[in-house]
């Protein structure tokens, strides 16, 4: 026992010691690289205060969809914004210090679809038959008349099923959704705030209506956005999109309907989900359709906005030594091979921070 307890204790002291040399290196190094926020250039991420200014738009762009939240009248309703403009050396809230930056996204509340608890249970809720056999094998490493074969193997499983095909297209600001089934397309131009999943989404919802409208019984419909069909097979009920279509689903199930989901992979040649990539593509020069959707497709403007707020920082810095390695802010790729020795040894280098120059520092000598 008392060997024991002297190898605990020498443990326990080591341990100490690590944790002690641990903080001192912290100690020493931090406040010099982290007091500007040009020096989280060599962190390989933005500066504290742009973090917390995401992390403020993007709770608040999920705050608007819940208007029963408390905090939503503080954020929204706000009633000071004249008392802290006539005082402006006061700390604004985060209602008036976010007020701007939302504006400059392009946020409005009567954009954004209202956040509800579903009515339908979920253990209630149908669970969508999908199929992701197309998914085997690897896009890259494969030649497309693999695929091409075994759709149409897929197809004549489906031989007596009614064959829908949908597709979603973002290009720049401008995103659509189309859907293509036998001779008829629909296509929808959906506001630029949109993402390519809720376009995707809005896609498969259009595919829905169509078998809601038809005589048929049984319906296969073939998307190539895994994502979508992810969400739907795992019950994300945090889309509001994907509740709707688990709801509208369900509905249709009930009714006799027998409805599969397929994954088959973009661009291989397969004529018809080609027709509807294009039919999805021409629909980007129509007028956008008003609707509303999920506050979360903002979060690439809010990560853009960011970043372009960092460069501006950065480029005022054109004097520093790091400015000249590296003018752009973002992430920086490292290659995959390097180890990370390799690799911290290879950033001192490009930065030249090296024993040889700083561990002056470290020492305390002058």
């Amino acid at each position: 026992m008392a060997a024991l307890f002297m190898d605990l204790l020498v443990a326990l002291t080591c341990g100490c010691l690590i944790l002690f040399k641990t903080m001192l290196f912290i100690y020493v190094w931090v406040p010099t690289e982290l007091v500007h926020p040009v020096y989280a250039w060599k962190q390989m991420n933005r500066p504290l205060y742009f973090r917390r200014k995401k992390l403020s738009l993007q709770y608040c762009l999920k705050l608007s969809c819940n208007s029963n939240n408390p905090a939503y009248a503080t954020i929204f309703n706000s009633k000071f914004h004249s008392v802290f403009k006539r005082k402006p050396t006061q700390l604004p809230p985060l209602a008036i210090h976010v007020s701007g930056d939302l504006q400059a996204v392009g946020f409005k509340k009567s954009d954004v679809i209202t956040s509800s608890i579903p009515t339908t249970p979920p253990w209630l809720i149908t669970r969508p038959a999908v199929n992701f056999t197309l998914h085997c094998s690897d896009k890259s490493n494969s030649p497309p008349e693999i695929f091409k074969h075994r759709f149409y193997e897929l197809c004549h499983e489906f031989k007596n099923n009614y064959c829908i095909f949908t597709d979603g297209s973002k290009e720049g600001n401008r995103v659509a959704a189309a859907m293509v089934h036998r001779d008829n397309t629909k296509c929808v131009r959906l506001p630029d705030t949109a993402s390519i999943f809720s376009a995707e989404l809005y896609a498969l919802l259009l595919a829905i209506d169509v078998v809601r409208r038809l005589k048929e019984k049984n319906f296969v419909i073939f998307s190539d956005s895994m994502s979508s069909l992810q969400s739907i097979y795992g019950f994300n009920l945090d889309s509001d999109l994907v509740q709707k279509f688990l709801k509208d689903y369900t509905i249709l199930a009930k009714n006799g309907k027998n409805i599969v989901l397929c994954y088959i992979p973009s661009h291989v040649g397969i004529l018809s989900d080609e027709k509807a990539a294009a039919a999805a593509k021409s629909a980007l020069s129509l007028p956008v359709t008003r609707m509303k959707l999920p506050a979360t497709d903002m979060y690439p403007r809010i990560t853009k906005l960011i970043f372009d707020e960092w460069q501006e920082v950065w480029n005022c810095c054109a004097g520093n030594k790091l400015h000249a390695i590296r003018p752009t802010v973002g992430d920086y790729k490292q290659k995959t091979c390097l180890s990370r020795c390799d690799s911290v040894l290879l950033n001192r280098l490009r930065i030249g921070h090296t024993r040889l120059t700083h561990s002056f520092l470290l020492s305390g000598d002058d």
